[in-house]
């Protein structure tokens, strides 16, 4: 069985940089961001954490990812990089939009639910398949993105890297 503690240090490392960076910082769309962790996105974080995020530590991080970003049934994947990477996306790309390039992968129509048959596809797949396929979606989102939102082709190199990137 595949848990979160096996998936999260990959997106952690995207969010804020290989050591899990803490220094709390304005995003790219100048919200207050400590692991990666968005105020804006998030603000029952400032209640819980200050509104400095100043007693938000790396264990605390990890329970807020887990309980906005982590689904039980991600547990029943066939291959934690296949969990990991999606993972990764629904931090990144949002929940909804990482399950529904999940769908596409996998060859089913896309609702933004995951559940038993979505992931009875997936374990079908090959690891290498739904990795690359994965890849090749989020490729597509921030592409899809940067034309809906020109302003945002500053993050181009950063967002394709991501997206390229496969989790080890």
């Amino acid at each position: 069985m595949i848990s979160f503690d096996d998936c999260i240090d990959y997106p952690l490392e995207n969010e804020c940089g290989p050591n899990f960076s803490d220094v709390c910082k304005p995003d790219n769309n100048g919200a207050l961001c400590k692991f990666g962790l968005n105020a804006k996105a998030n603000p029952q974080l400032l209640v819980k954490y200050g509104a400095n995020l100043e007693r938000l530590d790396l264990a605390a991080a990890k329970l807020e990812y887990k309980a906005l970003y982590w689904l039980a049934i991600m547990e029943q994947f066939a291959y934690r990089r296949v969990a990991t990477k999606l993972l990764d996306m629904r931090i990144n790309q949002g929940c909804e939009d990482a399950v529904n390039h999940l769908q596409i992968v996998v060859g089913i129509h896309p609702t933004g639910f995951f559940g038993p048959i979505t992931l009875a596809k997936a374990n079908a797949m090959t690891e290498d398949d739904m990795l690359t396929g994965l890849a090749a979606e989020a490729h597509n989102h921030y592409q899809q993105t940067e034309e809906a939102h020109p302003e945002d082709k500053v993050y181009d190199k950063n967002w394709l890297a991501r997206a390229a990137k496969l989790p080890l």
